[in-house]
């Protein structure tokens, strides 16, 4: 596991870290309450994308391990841990009988028809002969109509248009780009500009030679060529290749087949591109839209029909002519950008102009080290008023109309 951004964490979780120690070899005794404290700490930076993960700890924290329950009796228990036998005398009642489907396989995405309930030799309740706790229920995802829009469904794909950044979490759960936790820029950048794809039948996630999904692998490959070092990308995958050459030839091959990519669900607009679910944009390896599984051309004219229609009313009249808000743009003047907002206060239209003419943001957008830096340097977490310079210097990176339809995290 490493970090990915320099963070306050507990010293237990730092000693993992600093010794190379798996989740699965936590220090504390099993049940005790810091041996349940270490995988929620995890938990809680992995769910906010703050560290990364080898694919068994993964597995760890998407659990319910270490998660709370009170039973009917009072007595509050941890979940997928051992219990002692004399500590609950009730009967558990599973809602799963022969012939449901649950989700199964290594990553629990495969459906998995049930043929067989049991127990083995421990008492322990299996699946087809398999311990329960591998698989997991079909959980449909239900939103009120009023938070999206299904522009499409049929048999193997759902397409929908979050109105809500709820519906965006629940219909695009993994995405690392594409949600953000500041609802608010949600709502002023992607709000109904953008499609989820969903397979309704998805794939088994494809694992590469490091054991970690080989969406994962593209993405550091693509990480190191935007500021990563070789050490770095080592140890985010905790495998040592044997040198740079035979990373680099096979982060590249893994590109050249489109089953490499997180594509059970994609992230999607005529203007961004295409983004899969381990934030990769397909477009800098050159497939399509309809490179995606199940969608023909028909179904993208429909979706893109939609979203430009939809971005139309995201106009204004700016001294007589129409302008698009929220969307910075080159600019002829003496700044670099420009871009249109509405005053809350006055209603009025402003144009805000940002950037140096002369470089600055150009040079460096690519390299995490450098957005770290301006970001630190210039307080971008602060800046919250979309009618100051320094609000879209801080987020310019995320428009891929400025950087030939490339996006990059966080602040600039």
């Amino acid at each position: 596991m490493k970090l990915v951004e320099n963070i306050k964490i507990s010293k237990e979780l730092q000693y993992h870290i600093d010794n190379n120690l798996p989740l699965n070899e936590n220090v504390f005794r099993p049940n005790s309450e810091k041996y349940f404290q270490l995988f929620n700490e995890v938990r809680e930076l992995f769910n906010d994308d703050k560290i990364r993960l080898t694919e068994d700890d993964i597995f760890l924290v998407e659990s319910d391990l270490g998660k709370k329950v009170k039973l009917s009796n009072g007595q509050t228990v941890w979940l997928d841990a051992p219990i002692e036998e004399e500590l609950i005398s009730e009967t558990i009642k599973l809602d799963i009988k022969v012939g449901d489907t649950l989700m199964g396989g290594k990553f629990k995405n495969k459906k998995v028809v049930v043929k067989t309930i049991d127990k083995n030799e421990k008492g322990d309740i299996t699946i087809n002969g398999k311990p329960l706790l591998r698989f997991r229920m079909i959980n449909e995802v239900r939103v009120p109509r009023d938070e999206r829009v299904e522009l499409y469904r049929d048999d193997n794909i759902l397409v929908i248009v979050p109105l809500t950044h709820r519906a965006l979490r629940k219909y695009a759960n993994s995405c690392q780009w594409c949600i953000n936790s500041d609802v608010s820029e949600w709502e002023d950048y992607h709000k109904g500009l953008h499609a989820i794809i969903l397979q309704r039948n998805p794939k088994e996630v494809k694992t590469g030679i490091t054991g970690n999904p080989t969406a994962s692998e593209i993405l550091m490959g693509q990480r190191w060529g935007e500021g990563y070092t070789f050490k770095d990308i080592e140890d985010i995958l905790g495998y040592g290749f044997e040198n740079e050459q035979q990373a680099e030839e096979y982060l590249i091959s893994l590109t050249k087949d489109i089953d490499n990519f997180a594509t059970n669900a994609v992230y999607y607009s005529p203007g961004y591109g295409i983004y899969d679910m381990e934030d990769n944009h397909m477009g800098d390896y050159h497939y399509e839209i309809t490179d995606i599984p199940n969608v023909t051309p028909e179904i993208v004219k429909l979706i893109d029909e939609y979203l430009v229609n939809e971005e139309v009313l995201s106009e204004a009249e700016y001294k007589g002519k129409n302008v698009e808000l929220n969307k910075p743009t080159r600019s002829s003047g003496p700044k670099k950008y420009q871009v249109y907002v509405k005053n809350p206060s006055t209603g009025n239209i402003k144009k805000v102009s940002f950037g140096d003419a002369k470089g600055g943001l150009t040079a460096k957008v690519s390299n995490p080290k450098a957005r770290k830096a301006f970001a630190a340097r210039h307080n971008c977490k602060d800046k919250k008023d979309k009618t100051k310079a320094g609000y879209w210097a801080c987020r310019a990176n995320r428009f891929a109309n400025l950087w030939g339809g490339k996006t990059y995290p966080g602040f600039w």
